[in-house]
């Protein structure tokens, strides 16, 4: 236990700190003490230091701790060694050796917090510098002891002792990874978010792939960013045609159903800002994109030339065709086309963008990726889109749709046998329904919030 000094010592226990001034027959600490405390003053105050050595806090003989501190820092830088032989001075030694170790433990916990966020050379630095410590085998502080209270892995340290060139390849890995991550956001000038460079690193770099955490990290910190849209919601009431669809995008069999929808695109002709519209057609079972048309006018001609162009890759009969309540869906001459090509015409709910989930999801990505911002007339959207199409349908990987481009998803839908299709069938249902418990829960807590706030509670619209 560290006591105050003891005030009287049989003559084998005097103090080994401890001097009589010559000048005024005072006892005071020795030239050994200042020296053997000066490597304890960058860690403790001296109301630890003091007991240690078994002096009072308040210093010997009228010398206060701030005076015998300062002291210590101007000592000699070498330390005079304690020869006295005594139990006190073993004591002390004893007390000054637990100071230095609770001291080092302190130093390696702050390596410990500082190392995840070295970089290498400091990593190196810091791993060779623990190898050049004096260790014993067995001993408080050995090699595995010191590297465990840094917190560096073992296999790493030895690694960064052993070899020269350790840690370089981790660099130059993560310059190669992060110019793939660049090189795949950059493909096909069209903008893109962490899943689309995660699918399509493979596609780029002979089957090496790179996990999903990775991509968003290298991607944050080589500042590759893609703006996503925020999602707009609205609460109908009524519908015009049935809606056939019901949400159930994915529980048909590859060109079964048709969506669509129209947006508008807006550019400048180097004049004054102007507006095109494009109306697209998908399979929303498969992701493909049938039909990408693309006009000033946003007109009847602009949906039925869109409907026209399901011959290139046709629709089975008795088919769906799904779109929203716009207007240019309610005209005469567009439904009756509908029902000529053997399709079943269904509406989503009155402003429900959920109801068409999958052809507004195609127009937020296309937007997101698509930079059309150096077009200056409608026919350059044109020569856009054509180019966006074939890159959409061909080569850009769907996230839910087992990373395969649409393409791919549909030839590995019609490959599938009946018992896989029923498998296939089986999980989608299980997934849909999982979709209304949610959509439920959340109509519900709408609701709520509505009449919290003194809103009327909207029906369902169904």
């Amino acid at each position: 236990a560290i006591t105050d000094r003891l005030s009287v010592l049989p003559a084998s226990q005097a103090h080994p700190y401890i001097v009589v001034d010559p000048g005024n027959g005072c006892e005071v600490p020795a030239e050994a003490f200042f020296n053997a405390a000066k490597i304890l003053v960058g860690f403790y105050d001296m109301d630890v230091i003091l007991p240690a050595y078994y002096f009072s806090p308040a210093g010997s003989d009228g010398m206060d701790a701030a005076a015998i501190k300062r002291q210590i820092r101007f000592s000699a830088k070498t330390e005079v060694s304690v020869t006295e032989d005594t139990a006190l001075a073993y004591r002390i030694r004893g007390n000054r050796i637990v100071l230095m170790e609770n001291a080092a433990d302190r130093c390696f916990d702050k390596i410990k917090e500082a190392f995840p966020n070295c970089t290498t050379a400091k990593r190196k630095e810091i791993c060779r510098w623990i190898d050049g410590l004096p260790k014993y085998p067995g001993d408080k502080f050995s090699a595995s002891y010191i590297v465990d209270k840094c917190g560096i892995v073992p296999s790493v340290y030895y690694r960064y002792v052993s070899d020269e060139d350790y840690g370089l390849h981790i660099k130059k890995r993560h310059d190669r990874d992060t110019e793939r991550v660049r090189a795949a956001f950059d493909y096909g000038h069209y903008r893109k978010g962490a899943r689309q460079v995660c699918m399509l690193i493979p596609r780029l770099f002979d089957g090496e792939s790179m996990s999903l955490n990775k991509v968003r990290r290298l991607m944050k910190k080589a500042g590759l960013k893609c703006d996503i849209r925020k999602p707009h919601r609205t609460n109908g009431k009524t519908n015009k045609k049935p809606n056939l669809l019901q949400r159930r995008f994915r529980l048909y069999r590859p060109n079964q159903v048709r969506v669509t929808d129209v947006t508008y695109l807006p550019y400048n002709d180097g004049k004054e800002n102007k507006k095109a519209y494009g109306s697209a057609m998908m399979d929303p079972v498969t992701g493909r994109l049938i039909a990408f048309e693309v006009s000033g006018n946003n007109d009847e001609l602009l949906v039925i030339d869109t409907l026209r162009k399901n011959h290139l890759h046709p629709c089975i009969d008795g088919g769906i065709f799904h779109s929203d309540q716009g207007t240019l869906y309610h005209v005469e001459r567009f439904q009756e086309m509908v029902k000529e090509m053997g399709f079943e015409q269904s509406m989503s709910r009155l402003g429900n963008c959920w109801d068409n989930a999958v052809q507004e999801s195609f127009f937020g990505h296309f937007k997101d990726e698509c930079d059309y911002s150096e077009c200056r007339s409608v026919e350059e959207i044109r020569h856009v889109v054509r180019d966006y199409m074939q890159y959409y349908n061909e080569k850009r990987g769907m996230w839910h749709r087992d990373r395969m481009t649409p393409v791919e998803y549909e030839e590995y839908l019609l490959s599938l046998n009946d018992e896989e299709w029923q498998g296939y069938i089986d999980r989608e249902e299980a997934a849909y329904q999982k979709m209304k418990v949610e959509a439920a829960i959340k109509a519900k807590e709408n609701n709520k919030n509505k009449n919290d706030n003194g809103v009327e509670e909207a029906g369902d619209g169904k």
